[in-house]
């Protein structure tokens, strides 16, 4: 297991090759949104992520927008979204090699919910 890319927004791990799990510590706020490359800047460490420069439409100066949408973190582990990603559509294997990748996911998730993350 390897923690891929760590943000204010999403974290991602490598479970092991082909499987991939993203925490997204976010919740949308809003509706799609289109926005201009003039109205917004990226957020480094975060891919699809924008930052607001100045007021669009309704959305103040600083709204971050992701995938689109306008969000903003949360706090509470619970409360965070989480994806598991496979890379060849399928998890193919025996039952123990499911059983430690079940129980990869479930330390990680675990560790959110402490704190420790």
């Amino acid at each position: 297991m390897e923690l891929v890319r760590e943000s204010e927004y999403i974290d991602v791990y490598r479970i092991e090759n082909g499987v991939i799990l993203e925490v997204r510590k976010y919740m949308r706020t809003g509706w799609r949104v289109w926005h201009s490359p003039k109205y917004s800047e990226p957020i480094e460490g975060t891919p699809g992520a924008y930052r607001l420069k100045r007021k669009y439409k309704d959305l103040p100066k600083g709204t971050v927008i992701i995938d689109g949408f306008p969000v903003e973190t949360i706090k509470e582990p619970d409360n965070f979204e989480t994806e598991l990603r496979l890379s060849g559509g399928v998890l193919y294997g025996t039952i123990d090699k499911h059983a430690r990748i079940y129980t990869l996911i479930l330390d990680i998730l675990n560790d959110y919910r402490e704190g420790l993350v």
